[in-house]
């Protein structure tokens, strides 16, 4: 019933992913697009990490927009041969992007104001939420998964 997308780095390198090397832009920027039952499964059993999932407050021709622009961003990354950057092409400002493509102005997150080296945080994933949650965009009530509970999740539930 669902499925994920997301910009990653990808390390070639034997010793895994370095926060300097992407901070210089090093990795070749990848998307991982799956099933949601797999990346659930990645993400609380092979991983061992807590996921949390909550609603949005996005319409529907606004989901079918954001789906459109992501399909269209992963090839547009393809085509480029894009490099994940830590504060300028990563994990945290692509969504942030496809986002405030599909949402009104005032749902929108300012990179501007918040983007690079002056406030280092918005190249991490909680701070977009955080500031998402404020708008109103992302729903404060989230579902905490885990590897005791992810199999029975019910994404139509949310």
């Amino acid at each position: 019933p669902a499925f994920t997308a997301g910009a990653e780095g990808w390390s070639r390198e034997p010793y895994g992913y370095n926060a300097f090397h992407a901070s210089m832009g090093k990795y070749p920027l990848f998307w991982s697009i799956t099933t949601l039952s797999n990346y659930l499964e990645y993400t609380t059993v092979l991983r061992a990490s807590d996921l949390y999932i909550t609603s949005m407050a996005l319409d529907r021709a606004q989901s079918l927009a954001l789906l459109e622009k992501t399909l269209e961003r992963v090839n547009q990354t393809n085509a480029r041969h894009e490099t994940y950057e830590s504060f300028s092409n990563n994990c945290t400002t692509n969504p942030v992007d496809l986002l405030n493509a599909v949402v009104a102005p005032a749902m929108r997150i300012s990179k501007k104001a918040f983007l690079g080296l002056p406030n280092p945080d918005f190249t991490f994933p909680r701070f977009a939420v955080d500031q998402y949650t404020k708008l109103g965009l992302i729903s404060p009530d989230a579902v905490k998964l885990d590897k005791t509970n992810y199999a029975s999740f019910d994404i139509t539930a949310i």
